[in-house]
């Protein structure tokens, strides 16, 4: 919520004389600091510099070693154009007066040689600050302002000050932090701190190599940081949080963790007895509610919803909270007010809770920083109850559900929990149920072509996404809420217009908001040119806003991602009669999301199913360029275009066949099943005494004398033949070897693959209906392809003969036929090189190659794989002649 305006305008322009503040004073520099000179004459490096203004000096020098501690900054800077007049004619100062005072030592302009003193003819103005209060944060902190006259392109502004004081809440622990770089050009940079001799510190850099320099002084020792040359690091922009581009060095009195949870303990501090305010809200809660859990509900909702959000935070009151007291008696207080608030409430009601601190912006910090105050910047509160860990952010509003398992917290990752026995930060988890998930159900009704297509929208958010929804209900009312869905539709036609009110229910206990709304879309069909056609597009268009690329592409930098994200759409398109679509499923899937489409179609029913859910909330700048693609990828997936023909009559419209295709299938058809009877009527060889059936049919593989035994299943031929050759005798069959060994499980492979076959031979003969085949040509896609109508009729006639093939060879297995063999070697080999053939035109046809996921390409291994091994195994296998004798 923001604050009224008029506000912020008297509390930035009260004048300090009203608040009775002493004036920042002129002073030397201090003794204790080592002067260092601009370099005046140094080069500007005019490619990296943005907003006119060149940093030749960036120097602050603390110390740690005198009571009350001083910070003395030097900054100087050169005008390089007229776009930095501006900015570099106003010096401010900022400072927090409760514990802090401002010294200020010089203010020069150096121009063509000469010098300018600015603090002997400009006077030193004092307004209050307060930037954080459009976010309901009133800090204390001052500006003293200079507003420098006759200031011009090419002058140098250099001036130094001192800040003294400590933040009281601090004590004598101190916590800092800086960077050594940031998004402009800087001459110099030098940063030191004079630490006393006995005071342990805990120094780490963050994205630099650098260390400091370590000098032993008379009055302690000194850490000095120096560089020169400091390019500008530009930041790419969508970053994750807690991640800086800028490389950073942290400092810490901290030895532990577990010394940072005492001192935040003893800080959150909870009073002896509650306050009146506060034991009237108790102990009407434990009148209202029995359980354990419902009174921790409660308790939460008040706090959540009752205490306003409003920081003061002067002082102390930036890092200590404000008495839970105070607290529910004026009813405001910032995050740290209200987690002590509700700890102090749930500890009254007998429920172990604890304050804990969080990071944020900074969380790595937490687990692989320095222990230190410095990173944290937000309060919640651990809830334990029947042996489990439950988490609540007490500054969330219409956070709503029935069990502790249902509220749903942020990624905060890490956690420091304010208890004497903590030593270090814990995870922080969200209840899986409490997760996001959207939940949207459209249906598309179109009469005809001409009048409005009617579309129905029913969407149910669950977790976090209701208690967004019911948080934006609260804000801006049913009737804007009503008007920004029907603006967010409007994208399908800009005429669409609301044909009921937006229907709204709330199921509080179970965290579920459910939403019902209708639209009529006057112009969902749009011409296409002069080509008399119309198109519709068919989109899931709540998921594919998520799908956004990022501005910066080509990263340096990790991508940060929204996560946690949850949506499935599914939509249904009635279409006018005679319409047909071809089936689809397509997946998108790495390391920072998966998404899924399905396409479904029942006569003139079509169904899509779309779903999109992240998996991390970021990725390294490496995988930017895969994950921009699979975005692309699942993009263009969900993305569903229909075509009309001419008029806008549908081509397919009132069904039929495409009779072309039907008399290709039904000529392949015939001439195979004559093929296949021809083959099976063959008689086969009749066996001569002595010789089996396969060598009399072939003609050869008698054994001689001398010659290898014969085979297992053939009968030796002896030296002494009958002279004259014996009346050739009618073929009787004979019994040969039973079935066994590996033919018992190719009986069950050679029974399988026809029926196999024939499914996917009646799927194939889809594409004989003029429906289809229009479907095909005209509406749909998203990857059109001249050759994806010949590869579907292809697909449809190799099916055909293959089904016959097959078939063939079954009657042939059963009869135990010499010819099985060798068929089921040749329709096999068909079906394999058909595969490759399949393959590797699908591949060139988008649609098809988006469909073939992994799985299915390790399926046509498999088979590819077993089809050769069985080939191999009937043409040399002496089981198999001894088998198929007939």
């Amino acid at each position: 919520m923001r604050a009224p305006p008029w506000l912020m305008l008297l509390i930035v322009l009260l004048p300090s004389a009203s608040l009775g503040l002493p004036a920042v004073p002129i002073s030397p520099e201090p003794a204790w600091i080592t002067h260092i000179a601009a370099d005046t004459a140094a080069d500007v490096p005019a490619d990296e510099v943005i907003g006119g203004l060149y940093t030749l000096l960036f120097d602050v020098q603390k110390n740690r070693t005198l009571e009350p501690p001083q910070s003395f900054i030097h900054i100087a800077y050169r005008i390089v154009n007229e776009s930095g007049v501006t900015d570099a004619s106003r010096i401010t100062i900022n400072f927090d007066p409760s514990y802090q005072k401002v010294e200020l030592h010089t203010v020069l302009i150096r121009r063509a040689g000469a010098v300018i003193h600015v603090l002997d003819h400009t006077p030193i103005q004092l307004v209050r600050r307060e930037s954080g209060l459009e976010y309901q944060v009133l800090d204390g902190s001052f500006t003293a302002l200079l507003i420098l006259d006759d200031v011009r392109a090419g002058d140098i502004i250099d001036y130094s000050y001192t800040i003294r004081g400590r933040n009281p809440a601090l004590g004598m622990h101190y916590c800092d932090s800086f960077g050594l770089a940031s998004s402009e050009p800087v001459r110099r940079i030098e940063w030191s701190l004079l630490w006393p001799a006995d005071g342990p510190l805990s120094v780490r850099s963050d994205g630099t190599s650098i260390v400091p320099r370590v000098e032993r002084e008379p009055n302690g020792v000194r850490y000095h940081w120096s560089l020169e040359g400091v390019k500008a690091i530009r930041s790419e922009g969508e970053l994750p949080r807690g991640f800086d581009p800028y490389p950073q060095v942290h400092l810490s009195s901290f030895q532990s963790w577990a010394e940072v949870a005492r001192w935040g303990s003893d800080l959150f501090h909870l009073d002896a007895t509650p306050g009146l305010e506060l034991r009237t809200e108790i102990e009407n809660i434990r009148s209202r509610f029995a359980q354990p859990e419902e009174r921790a509900l409660a308790a939460i909702r008040f706090v959540q919803d009752d205490v306003r959000y409003l920081g003061i935070e002067f002082g102390r009151g930036s890092l200590r909270p404000t008495s839970p007291s105070v607290v529910a008696r004026r009813r405001f207080g910032d995050c740290k007010d209200k987690a002590l608030l509700l700890v102090a409430i749930l500890r009254q009601l007998g429920i172990a809770a604890d304050p804990a601190l969080v990071a944020v912006s900074k969380d790595q910090a937490l687990a692989t920083g320095v222990p230190s105050v410095e990173p944290f910047d937000h309060a919640i509160v651990r809830i334990r109850m029947n042996g489990s860990d439950h988490w609540v952010d007490p500054t969330y509003q219409a956070q709503r559900g029935g069990a502790l398992s249902l509220l749903y917290i942020a990624p905060y990752g890490h956690a420091l929990v304010l208890e004497p026995a903590a030593t270090a930060p814990v995870a922080v988890e969200s209840p899986a149920a409490a997760g996001p998930l959207t939940l949207i159900r459209k249906t598309y009704d179109m009469p005809d072509y001409q009048r409005p297509t009617l579309l129905t929208v029913e969407t149910r958010y669950l977790g976090r996404d209701a208690d967004d929804m019911r948080l934006g209900l609260r804000s801006v009312g049913r009737g804007e809420l009503a008007k920004q869905c029907a603006r967010f539709y409007a994208r399908l036609d800009p005429d669409i217009e609301p044909r009921d009110s937006l229907v709204i229910e709330d199921d509080e206990l179970r965290n579920v908001v459910h939403t019902i709304e209708r639209y009529a879309i006057p112009h969902f069909w749009k011409p296409v040119g002069e080509s008399g056609r119309r198109r519709a597009e068919i989109e899931p268009t709540e998921i594919s806003s998520h799908l956004q690329k990022p501005d910066e592409q080509r990263r340096t930098m990790p991508l940060g991602i929204d996560f946690p994200e949850h949506f499935i759409c599914s939509t249904e398109v009635r279409f006018p009669a005679g319409w047909a679509v071809r089936g689809e499923s397509i997946q998108t899937r790495n390391e920072a999301f998966r998404a899924f489409h399905r396409a479904r179609a029942n006569r003139s029913v079509l169904s899509l199913y779309d779903e999109y859910e992240t998996l991390k909330d970021s990725i390294p700048a490496a995988a930017c360029a895969d994950y921009v693609r699979d975005l692309d990828s699942a993009s263009d997936a969900m993305r569903f275009v229909a075509l009309s023909a001419v008029d806008g009559q549908i081509a397919n419209r009132g069904g039929g066949l495409s009779w072309p295709v039907v008399a290709l299938l039904v000529a392949v058809l015939l001439g195979s099943i004559a093929f296949a009877a021809r083959i099976y009527r063959m008689a086969p060889a009749v066996a001569r005494p002595g010789v089996t059936p396969a060598a009399s049919s072939a003609g050869h593989g008698v054994a001689r004398p001398g010659s290898e035994e014969p085979a297992f299943g053939e009968v030796p031929v002896t030296e002494s033949a009958p002279s004259e050759a014996p009346a050739i005798p009618e073929w009787q069959p004979r019994e040969g070897l039973p079935i066994g060994g590996w033919l018992e499980l190719l009986r069950l492979v050679v029974f399988v693959v026809p029926v196999r076959a024939a499914f996917i031979w009646i799927k194939s003969l889809d594409v004989a209906r003029r429906g289809t085949l229009n479907a095909l040509l005209l509406p749909v896609t998203r990857s059109p392809s001249h050759l994806l109508v010949p590869f579907l009729i292809f697909e449809a006639t190799e099916t055909t003969i293959l089904v016959v093939g097959f078939s063939l060879a079954v009657a042939l297995f059963v009869r135990r036929r010499q010819l099985f063999p060798r068929l089921w070697i040749g329709v096999a080999g068909l079906a394999l090189v058909v595969s490759l053939i399949n393959a590797g035109v699908g591949a060139l046809i988008p649609s098809v190659a988006a469909a073939t996921t992994p799985a299915i390409r390790l399926q046509q291994l498999i088979s590819a794989v077993s089809t050769v091994a069985w080939m191999i195994y009937l043409r040399r296998s002496a089981r198999v002649r001894g088998t198929f004798v007939n």
